[in-house]
């Protein structure tokens, strides 16, 4: 499997696991409304249909254009012709590499969907008047919010930077250990 099929698998459970995610949230979704009602007015309602939908969405998203993602986290890598057939390259490196995207694509699907719900009660109490304030947004979420984007951001932009580092530095000494037990 070349190094490109290896990524567009990743992204394609990705894609599987955003969907399971949606159906998680819809599951929780239901079960909050049976118990609560629609006590909470449209504002969690509405909360509620944005949480189940974007990962769905990203779900589907994903798995339309997962090749397309896949060649364009790709692009600069030499690896040949797109022509030549599959073969199996799963060395430790892009076992490496393939984590470090997946797992900041997943971190971004699950986390997306909550900072624009928490941005848009930010936005909303600034705007309404005093009297109608309903609740204070609470900024500690949203600096964990944009914290675990900004984490799974990065980890897909420096997953090449990340696995080199990991392979010349920690494989070498698992290499080393390797080799002193075999002897």
């Amino acid at each position: 499997m070349k190094k490109i099929d290896l990524i567009h698998t990743t992204i394609l459970i990705v894609a599987i696991l955003a969907g399971y995610l949606s159906i998680v949230n819809i599951i929780t979704a239901l079960a909050t409304l049976s118990i609560y009602g629609l006590e909470g007015g449209s504002a969690q309602m509405a909360y509620l249909f944005f949480v189940c939908i974007c990962p769905a969405l990203a779900s589907i998203i994903l798995i339309r254009n997962g090749r397309r993602f896949a060649e364009l986290i790709m692009k600069t890598d030499p690896e040949g012709s797109w022509e030549q057939p599959a073969y199996w390259d799963l060395d430790r490196r892009n076992v490496i590499f393939v984590v470090f995207i997946g797992t900041g694509l997943y971190t971004l699907i699950a986390d997306v969907p909550s900072l624009l719900v928490h941005l848009y009660q930010l936005f909303a109490e600034k705007v309404s008047p005093a009297l109608l304030r309903s609740t204070e947004v609470n900024k500690n979420t949203l600096a964990s919010d944009l914290l675990r984007i900004t984490i799974g951001a990065l980890l897909i932009y420096a997953s090449p930077t990340l696995t080199n580092f990991i392979e010349k530095t920690i494989a070498v000494r698992l290499d080393i250990k390797e080799n002193k037990q075999e002897e």
